[in-house]
């Protein structure tokens, strides 16, 4: 296992919806994933997921070459997640 990095990608649902696919099938044991999902009824514009990523796997390589990683502290990374009430999951 190598150093974990916490981050938070922002997108729209479509996209979201591809890397939550992509996570399912690519991630290492330490790997995660957290997406938020929008209330029944309730109308979300902008998406985003907390992940936790592995130096140097193949998901943060992917990522971090895209430029959607916004890089966040472990502190930072667990008051976001305590936020979280239903998501979809990784």
């Amino acid at each position: 296992m190598g150093n974990l990095f916490h981050a938070k990608i922002t997108t729209n649902r479509s996209t979201l919806m591809k890397y939550i696919e992509m996570f399912r099938r690519g991630k290492t044991q330490s790997e995660s994933l957290a997406a938020p999902r929008p209330l029944p009824g309730k109308a979300q514009i902008s998406y985003y997921a907390l992940v936790t990523l592995e130096e140097n796997s193949k998901l943060h390589s992917y990522f971090a070459e895209l430029g959607k990683l916004t890089m966040m502290n472990k502190k930072q990374y667990q008051k976001e997640i305590g936020k979280i009430k239903y998501c979809w999951t990784a």
